[in-house]
């Protein structure tokens, strides 16, 4: 079994349904048990910011949704990059 992650591209990621998985957890954030922080690849979160505003997000509620677009060590945003 290998210890290393996959590796996402734009191509063999569905964003879309990514998208949805990470709305459904930031629609919890208000609920007891909801979830507090999101890890993901900067760069992944670049993939999806565009797809949430295709869905009707705002800029203003995205900005505390993800750190993209002010830079991978921004301190906003629910969904938070790390080093791999």
């Amino acid at each position: 079994m290998s210890s290393q992650f996959a590796v996402a591209s734009e191509d063999n990621l569905d964003l879309e349904a990514t998208w949805a998985l990470v709305e459904a957890f930031v629609r919890t954030t208000d609920e007891p048990g909801g979830v507090e922080k999101i890890f993901l690849d900067y760069q992944v979160q670049g993939w999806l910011y565009p797809i949430a505003r295709k869905h009707g997000w705002s800029k203003h509620k995205l900005e505390g949704v993800f750190q993209y677009p002010d830079g991978r060590f921004s301190k906003h945003g629910m969904v938070r990059h790390v080093e791999n």
